[in-house]
């Protein structure tokens, strides 16, 4: 039990009654707060339903569902997480309290804590719920517990942050003794007005730096009809829901006498009005009940209470992403969501969202009000890869024009493309006339003379065009047989953007007649293969091997004809081939 002259309680109990002049709620009225962890009546399915319902923290903290508005389940991290230095007292600042991964005395390590918010449906009162486990009780422990309005937590590097305190944080002490019974609880606000504490300090007075005396409540055996509030600790082993190792064993997670605390909180009658709103929480082990005691262990996490929200961030669907024209550029978009997933209306909700060139787009979304929820787009985004990553963080006020302190982690949304990467080539035997027949067709077969020889040409010509999705270069022309190619680009040579053509033409003078088509007396065919290699995509992957085309991205094949048994010793055939 807690070790506090009767005197001093005495006299806390008096001050707070003469400030706390409305009706106050029992906690007990709304949980269970009976030194153990199961639900002895009618377990809750939604907050106050069925009527008469009260939970208690096997449900609350094994996800079944429950009638609280908010609650949180933390553990101890591996190792260990403790406070070190001397600034690290609770009258003072956040800005010199330190941690470090470590061990504490078995009596003072907190294996789990977990707190949770109620409405009390007699009379409208939010009511705080609160408990921990320890791994020893060995020994009397002091237990501490921080519920901060702004965004707090142990930071890289042995700090806490990135908040600092704001007026309004709760901080309840307690004790956490061995041999169960009951404990007295007391209560403060941070308050920077005040700059010491008075002897004896009534509800009311500063007790400390930045710590003002709200509540202290009246020693009992037991939770029941105790006003305002109320904690106790288990009279007997019990067996939790959660996963529990105690340091003296025990089957399975059972929890020795003294070894599990909960407590009750009436914030509606104790706090002053509109300071109920938390974000994050922490549980503390401490040296003694005193505002200065030596801090020891600790554990935190997330409570969202009154201000919370979330935010989602994915690649945009009514925008998707967009290959540009010149097959080198995409355009992404991005949509988000945000809901407000406390219990009160949030203001000036302000987004900040990080291209992923670095660039900034601060997004202005307004008011989101309880309950509610609102979208949020960015870009457009003009990129030269086919995956971005876009990140969103988002911050919002509990009052209009007030700071902004609730806060969400980081939201990332990755947007891709996958474009097609596609190269054809079209053969023709012949050249076409071109503009105004000039200059004049070739055939696709022709006799030379020359030195008193005659020997055979071969004209050809043709296309290669890009049909997929992304602008190709490095693109090259072969033929088999060798050929002297001429190819003429809209642009850059050898490059393409999507739906372009280039034409070409090629001549080469065969080295032996081949055999004839097996058709027409004197009619030789000269075969050969135009192909195309080397083009790079400037998104994606490049237009792969064809079967069929040698290891080349496309091919096309034609065989020209010449007959020389006709009169004139040629085939009469078309200029764009035979």
């Amino acid at each position: 039990m807690l070790r506090m002259k009767k005197v001093v309680m005495v006299a806390g109990v008096l001050a707070c009654t003469a400030v706390l002049a409305m009706a106050q709620s029992v906690p007990n009225n709304v949980f269970e707060l009976d030194g153990n962890s199961v639900v002895n009546g009618t377990a809750c399915t939604a907050p106050n339903n069925p009527v008469g319902c009260r939970d208690d923290f096997d449900p609350l903290n094994t996800g079944s569902p429950d009638g609280s508005i908010a609650h949180s389940f933390v553990t101890e991290p591996a190792g260990g997480q403790v406070f070190t230095g001397g600034g690290s007292k609770d009258p003072l600042p956040l800005s010199g309290w330190k941690w470090k991964t470590g061990a504490t005395p078995d009596k003072d390590f907190i294996t789990n804590g977990y707190a949770a918010a109620y409405d009390d449906p007699s009379n409208g009162h939010r009511i705080l719920i609160f408990g921990a486990d320890r791994f020893a009780v060995n020994g009397d422990a002091n237990i501490g517990l921080w519920f901060f309005k702004g965004n707090v937590k142990p930071l890289p590097g042995g700090t806490f942050g990135p908040d600092p305190h704001q007026d309004g944080d709760l901080f309840i002490v307690s004790a956490f003794t061995q041999g169960g019974g009951t404990s007295t609880i007391t209560a403060y606000l941070w308050d920077h007005t005040c700059t010491a504490g008075v002897k004896n300090p009534a509800v009311g007075d500063c007790a400390d730096n930045n710590l003002r005396l709200r509540f202290a409540s009246v020693p009992s055996a037991t939770c029941e009809n105790v006003a305002a509030g109320c904690a106790i600790v288990n009279p007997a082993p019990i067996t939790v829901a959660w996963s529990y190792a105690s340091k003296f064993g025990g089957s399975g997670s059972q929890v020795p006498t003294g070894g599990y605390y909960e407590g009750g909180l009436d914030l509606t009658s104790v706090i002053p009005s509109g300071l109920s709103c938390f974000n994050n929480f922490l549980i503390e082990t401490r040296s003694a009940q005193s505002t200065s005691a030596v801090l020891k262990d600790f554990v935190g996490g997330s409570f969202p209470l009154c201000g919370g929200i979330a935010i989602t961030k994915a690649c945009s669907t009514s925008t998707p992403p967009a290959l540009q024209p010149d097959g080198v550029h995409v355009v992404y978009n991005w949509s988000g969501t945000l809901t407000n997933t406390g219990q009160t209306n949030l203001f000036d909700v302000t987004v900040t969202d990080t291209l992923p060139d670095g660039t900034i787009q601060t997004i202005n979304v307004g008011n989101i009000a309880n309950g509610g929820s609102a979208t949020f787009t960015a870009g457009p985004y003009t990129s030269t890869n086919i995956t971005e990553t876009n990140n969103a963080s988002v911050a919002a006020a509990l009052v209009s024009g007030g700071p902004k302190t609730v806060t969400a982690g980081v939201a990332s949304g990755t947007c891709s493309v996958n474009p097609t990467s596609e190269i054809e080539v079209t053969k023709f035997c012949g050249v076409p006339a071109g503009p105004n027949n000039i200059p004049p067709a070739l055939q696709g077969t022709v006799l030379e003379t020359g030195n008193g020889n005659v020997h055979v040409r071969v004209n050809f010509s043709g296309q290669v065009c890009n049909n997929g999705q992304t602008l190709l270069s490095g693109i090259n022309l072969s033929d088999d047989p060798a050929a002297t190619i001429t190819a003429t680009y809209p642009g850059t040579p050898g490059t393409l953007a999507p739906t372009e053509c280039a034409t070409y033409s090629g001549t080469y003078q065969p080295s032996a007649i081949s055999s004839g088509d097996g058709t027409t007396a004197g009619r030789y065919l000269f075969a050969d293969t135009i192909s195309v290699s080397g083009a790079k995509s400037a998104l994606g992957s490049d237009p792969p091997a064809v079967a069929g085309c040698s290891g080349a991205q496309a091919c096309a094949a034609k065989s020209c004809a010449i007959c020389v048994d006709s009169p004139t010793g040629l085939c009469s055939v078309p200029a764009t081939g035979q």
